[in-house]
């Protein structure tokens, strides 16, 4: 029976393992090997699969042996056909390398000949890993070695057969653990296998894939630590814990620590300081070694030459060096010479500026005398001749009213005696004015213009 568009496998997210690359290297296959939306296992793969178990993918993603997610949808061409190949296809867009935080509870485990600590690259594994996974080593019994982050994959130049993958511990302590298969339940932890029924269909089928699923601890219950730690997390954790440098005078001292009190706990606290004590212990044997070797090949002739060599060096540089300073010194000299007669001609200047500034302030005390002195005298002037105007005016008046009268008889003997009275009062009546006085605001203005006046009369 043809598959429906309702089949369950389109609403579900699975890892998946690249099996090859055909077509010209465009087109290929992969198989589903874990439902990650459920967090198990894919039990049947050749009866939910119609491809023999397999994803037709029709464009190159990732290479061979590659671990990618992906979405299964149905494909358009074959959907009213029987079982056949190419039925499945990937959702489009949904094809994605997992991140750790997707796979946080799916782990694989790799079986490998034997597990080498210090040896930090597994040669030739017959398959990839989770970005966190953990070590089946073949060697003890199959114990379980983890949790360990899979640092780099490298692959031969020539295709993509899979040479080594780097690792170090996934803890930042650089501790691993060491445990059996029968730990596993009691830590949650469950040990879940991929098995296609016909392994003969690929090379990537010819083994199992095995799946450590559940959540991982800081610690495994059953289990023993294990000391992963790279060399440069050892000295941070030496340099933390002593809080000091190492020089070589306490070499002696890091040596005893494993025998104090303390150590043991955690338990992987004795096992790291006898990893120090030994680095150390053969570090001190190395620099002596280097030191006899060295003063043996001084006295050879090979020895002696080189050293004579790198004296004549010591001494051309030495040289260089003196010539160099001799140069700045010079250099340093002229410039000093150069700021020093800047200095003096500002000073000069300065002077300069001064005395020019003392006398635009005495040109400008002097400006400001006379100023006052000509305010003065032209005050002066200007009442005198106020003083002169008035004291002429009413005779000035009394002549103009004279001029113009007409002749008139002679008085008689009372009005020469009544204007003899009046006379004696001196009573002046103004004349009326030929024109309007001008408004003027200057007295000094208003005298000029006066004085014009009374010359046209």
């Amino acid at each position: 029976m043809p598959l429906k568009t309702e089949d369950p496998q389109t609403q579900e997210t699975y890892l998946c393992v690249v099996s090859e690359w055909q077509g010209g290297k465009n087109s290929g296959n992969c198989y589903p090997v874990f439902v990650l939306s459920k967090g198990r296992i894919l039990k049947e793969p050749d009866s939910q699969f119609p491809n023999a178990g397999a994803v037709f993918l029709p464009s190159r993603r990732g290479k061979v042996f590659d671990l990618i997610s992906l979405r299964p949808v149905l494909n358009p061409t074959y959907k009213d056909q029987n079982y056949r190949d190419c039925y499945f296809v990937p959702l489009v867009n949904s094809i994605h390398y997992p991140t750790r935080e997707e796979l946080l509870g799916v782990h694989t485990v790799l079986a490998v000949p034997s597990f080498d600590p210090d040896v930090r690259q597994i040669p030739h594994p017959a398959q990839l890993v989770t970005p966190v996974f953990f070590v089946r080593d073949l060697s003890k019994g199959g114990r379980l070695i983890g949790p360990l982050r899979c640092v780099e994959v490298r692959r031969s130049s020539l295709g993509e057969t899979v040479e080594w993958i780097a690792w170090r511990a996934e803890s930042d302590e650089g501790l691993a653990w060491t445990f059996p298969e029968s730990a596993l339940g009691s830590n949650g932890l469950k040990l879940e296998v991929y098995q296609h029924p016909r392994p003969d269909l690929n090379d990537i089928l010819a083994r199992p894939f095995e799946f450590l699923v559940g959540k991982l601890g800081e610690g495994i219950a059953g289990g023993e630590p294990l000391d992963l730690a790279a060399a440069e997390d050892l000295v941070r954790f030496y340099q933390r814990v002593g809080g000091i440098a190492i020089p070589q005078e306490l070499t002696s001292a890091l040596a005893s620590i494993p025998s104090r009190e303390g150590t043991e706990r955690p338990a992987y606290l004795r096992s790291r300081f006898d990893r120090l004590r030994r680095l150390l212990t053969n570090a001190a044997q190395l620099e002596d070694e280097r030191r006899r070797i060295a003063g043996e090949f001084l006295k050879t002739e090979q020895g002696k030459l080189q050293v004579s060599a790198l004296i004549a060096q010591a001494k051309e540089e030495a040289r260089v060096a003196v010539r160099t300073e001799l140069n700045v010194e010079g250099e340093r000299r002229r410039l000093q010479a150069e700021l020093d007669a800047l200095a003096a001609r500002k000073a000069a200047l300065e002077a300069e500026l001064a005395a020019e500034k003392g006398r635009r302030e005495k040109d400008l005390e002097s400006l400001e005398s006379t100023i006052s002195e000509l305010k003065g005298a032209a005050g002066l002037e200007a009442e005198s001749l106020r003083k002169r105007v008035f004291e002429a005016l009413p005779g000035l008046v009394a002549i103009s009213a004279g001029a113009a009268a007409p002749e008139a008889r002679a008085p008689s003997s009372e009005a020469a005696e009544d204007r003899a009275q009046r006379s004696s009062g001196v009573e002046i009546r103004p004349l009326p004015a030929p024109r309007p006085f001008r408004q003027v605001e200057d007295e000094a203005l208003y005298v000029r213009w006066l004085r014009d006046e009374l010359a046209r009369t």
